[in-house]
């Protein structure tokens, strides 16, 4: 009998070990909070520091447009920038990157026949060796991507 109680005491102290460890006890340190939160909006590029991505596996390969998998996607996103993106919620797209605007039919970036789109480019945009960032690139990395 007293086996038994036994494994019922160390059964119930286990159990509540989980439950008072799945309890926040003391508040987030400051800075951090989810995306779009005040918190993660306190947080802007160029601060300097460390960046670490910790994945099971190495990035495959550095090219967004032949990626095979999120590690590799994300892995290339530190050296290539897009036109645009999506918000935290991944419900609306924000022009983030090297667009100045998102294409809508109310702004003229979108044809009213929905066969073409425009690009308004960032102004003053350019490449690492000092080269003017153009239309002449969206469209190279355009015909790259669709020859892939």
């Amino acid at each position: 009998m007293a086996r038994s109680w036994r494994g019922l005491l160390a059964a119930t102290g286990a159990l509540a070990l989980v439950v008072s460890a799945c309890g926040q006890t003391t508040p987030p340190a400051a800075g951090t909070g989810a995306p779009g939160s005040p918190a993660a909006a306190a947080f802007t590029r160029g601060q300097g520091g460390d960046l670490k991505i910790l994945y099971w596996q190495a990035p495959t390969i550095l090219n967004q447009h032949q990626s095979t998998g999120t590690k590799d996607s994300d892995a290339a996103r530190l050296v290539l920038e897009p036109l645009a993106s999506w918000d935290f919620d991944g419900k609306k797209p924000i022009a983030n990157g090297l667009a100045a605007e998102i294409p809508t039919p109310e702004n003229g970036g979108v044809s009213k026949d929905f066969t073409t789109v425009t690009w308004k480019l960032r102004s003053g945009v350019k490449w690492s060796d000092g080269t003017p960032f153009t239309a002449d690139d969206v469209a190279f990395t355009f015909e790259y991507m669709k020859d892939k």
